[in-house]
Parts: structure tokens; sequence; C-alpha cells
């Protein structure tokens, strides 16, 4: 199954409180999230009215993914279009990994049409970098015509911790990651 897909998946199981069924193990610390289910370890943070950024790893640290999914009501109109782009701000500041994330859609289990955003998968070790040492995450959506708006912001408050743990479980070194 392809990274982005799972993504939306278990980001969809934990806005609806069906994670506990579908992971094995389960752990949190501060505003973030660990889980692994099989041979596939993940990290996330929001819900609760906000959207879910997550980052996914396989055993070993391959297949890495970082995905934003937006909340969104069924019947209403999903918050962002294949033709915007996305900005990662983090610590107030544009990274240019944003140049890196691309838009993806889908149906999720209940029949409702989702776009998400997701990062190249070799600038995931990147972005874990920086975000080990940052405080904040802001996600912005651009549309076409110049506007640009916050749509999410995030706490790190606790990544560093849910990575060390996902890494345990996953066998990975989080500082040496497999980039492609």
């Amino acid at each position: 199954m392809q990274p982005i897909f799972r993504t939306a998946f278990g980001a969809l199981l934990v806005l609806c409180g069906a994670a506990d069924a579908a992971a094995e193990q389960e752990w949190s610390h501060g505003d973030w999230h660990a889980s692994k289910n099989g041979n596939f370890c993940a990290i996330w943070t929001g819900s609760d009215g906000k959207g879910t950024f997550s980052i996914e790893l396989d055993t070993g640290g391959f297949d890495a993914s970082a995905t934003y999914l937006p909340v969104w009501y069924r019947g209403h109109t999903a918050p962002l279009r294949l033709n915007d782009r996305i900005a990662l701000v983090i610590d107030d500041h544009e990274t240019w990994l944003s140049e890196e994330m691309g838009m993806v859609d889908g149906e999720d289990e209940w029949g409702e049409y989702y776009v998400a955003a997701s990062l190249t998968a070799g600038f995931v070790p990147e972005l874990i970098d920086v975000l080990k040492r940052s405080d904040r995450l802001d996600v912005r959506r651009r549309r076409s015509g110049g506007e640009t708006v916050t749509i999410d912001d995030f706490s790190l408050r606790g990544f560093t911790a849910t990575l060390l743990k996902i890494a345990e479980w996953c066998r990975f070194d989080p500082a040496d990651l497999p980039t492609s």
C-alpha cells in the first residue's frame, strides 16, 4: 500500500477514534502520538477540530512519508484543492521543503472526497531533522491568485519522544534514515 493511502486511512481512523482497534501498539507524549501496526510505524498530531500531520515509516526507516490531511465535514467542500500549494512554516520561517509538498486526492471509507498534501519521500529525513529542533509547525494554503492562509498549526511538543519510540519499534536510526 502506498504511504499516502496508509496515511489518509490511518488519519481517518485516528479522527474517528478507531485507532485502538487497528494498532498493535500505541503511545503518546506531549501533543504527538505513536503507533505500530505490523511493520508500519507512524507518529501524528492533530484532530479535535484540527487536521492531522503525520510521518510514517516501515521497518528499518524505509518508505518514509509525511502527510497533512485537513479536517473536513461530510457533505462540505474539502478545504484543499488539487491546484493548491502548501507552505510548511516552522517556527515562523517558511521552509524550502514546501516546494516538495504535492497534492493527492481520494475517497475515504465513507465515500467522501478528500485532498491531502504529501512530502516527497526522499525529503522526509530532512523534515524530521528540522522538526526535532523546532517548536511549532504551521500549514498554510496558497491558492492561485495569491491568497495564503494558515489552515492549521501544530505544536512540536513530544515530537522527538514519539519519533524515538517508533525508531525503537521499527528498528531504525532517526539520525540516519534512508533518503530514498
